[in-house]
């Protein structure tokens, strides 16, 4: 045998050895090909689990902000139904939702109990995982923000913990008839205007903000977002603007101070935010007969001379702008609701 092994060609010989390291590479490349696929799918289940803790975290807290003495069962209805409609096969399921504090609510997510099956790995013996994904997320008033730069009264601030808008107001810029605010005959009553660059201002609730007094002209760059707002009701939509809210101010005219409690939203109806002209963008929606049109009270009208005032109401919120953020602002039913983790 000897003999004739030392007689075979050399490469019969190699060819023999190569087919062995061959077989053995193709089970290792087997092997690691099932892994591959199957850590893929995992993957893929994993993104398929956070989306949907994601999307049932902030539905909940979106609704606890609104409604928190139903808070804690429906939260639990939203993560059942947004958890599976973000799994392809939606067997995904709502493992556990918990509320770490009295403005947070978290979502877990997972696989069903059976796991997520797993194809070639099987020939390793296991057949199935369990994925898991997990989600936070929080509500609250903010506590900073830049926005046009008008500030109202808390005095004139009607909404309670069970309702979702407030009444229809007429805000006036000096006392009188209607919401006057704690101002006395000092600082406009139910609204003021702010400092501004290009109608934009900053402030910070628990902080004073120093008013302007534009007269009967709008501060630099008022007219274009003004605008903005009659094309955007002229279209059939809804201009919900936040503001600073103020609880106390000072002064009188240029230079008079705000101290800003925190921030609201108005759903606004109408306006005369300059003296003389009553043509838009500075005067929109504010005569008798429009109101009396739509169904409100035309003594909220204030289309007349120098007259100058606000048509609004309060509303709740969910802020989405970036331009506000946490911090000690008083709860006015405007929150902002973000992911923790």
């Amino acid at each position: 045998m000897r003999w004739l092994m030392n007689r075979l060609p050399r490469s019969d010989r190699e060819g023999g050895a190569v087919a062995i390291v061959v077989a053995v590479l193709m089970v290792a490349l087997l092997g690691f090909g099932a892994i591959a696929i199957d850590v893929g799918r995992v993957a893929a289940e994993k993104a398929q689990l956070q989306n949907g803790a994601d999307a049932s975290a902030l539905a909940a807290a979106q609704y606890c902000a609104k409604n928190p003495s139903t808070c804690q069962s429906t939260a639990v209805s939203l993560a059942n139904l947004y958890t599976p409609a973000n799994s392809n096969d939606r067997t995904a399921v709502a493992s556990g939702v918990t509320f770490p504090a009295s403005n947070e609510v978290a979502v877990d997510t997972s696989t069903p109990a059976s796991g997520l099956p797993l194809t070639l790995a099987r020939v390793f013996g296991q057949t199935s995982i369990q994925v898991r994904a997990s989600a936070t997320a929080k509500w609250g008033p903010p506590g900073r923000g830049s926005g046009f730069p008008l500030a109202f009264s808390r005095a004139c601030y009607d909404l309670s913990a069970t309702t979702a808008a407030g009444s229809v107001q007429q805000f006036q810029y000096k006392p009188g008839m209607f919401c006057t605010g704690p101002s006395g005959t000092q600082i406009p009553g139910g609204w003021g205007w702010l400092n501004s660059t290009n109608c934009q201002t900053n402030s910070v609730a628990g902080q004073t903000s120093v008013g302007s007094d534009p007269g009967n002209n709008l501060p630099l760059g008022c007219a274009q977002i003004l605008q903005s707002w009659v094309d955007k009701i002229n279209a059939g939509g809804e201009v919900d603007a936040v503001f600073p809210v103020f609880s106390s101010s000072t002064q009188n005219g240029n230079n008079g101070t705000y101290q800003i409690a925190g921030y609201a939203t108005l759903k606004m109806i109408g306006w005369k935010l300059g003296g003389g002209s009553n043509n838009p963008p500075g005067a929109f929606h504010n005569t008798a007969d429009y109101l009396r049109s739509v169904g409100i009270n035309p003594v909220f009208a204030c289309s007349g001379g120098n007259d100058r005032c606000v048509i609004a109401q309060f509303i709740r919120f969910d802020i989405t702008d970036s331009s506000f953020g946490s911090g000690n602002g008083q709860d006015f039913g405007s929150s902002i609701i973000t992911l923790i983790k």
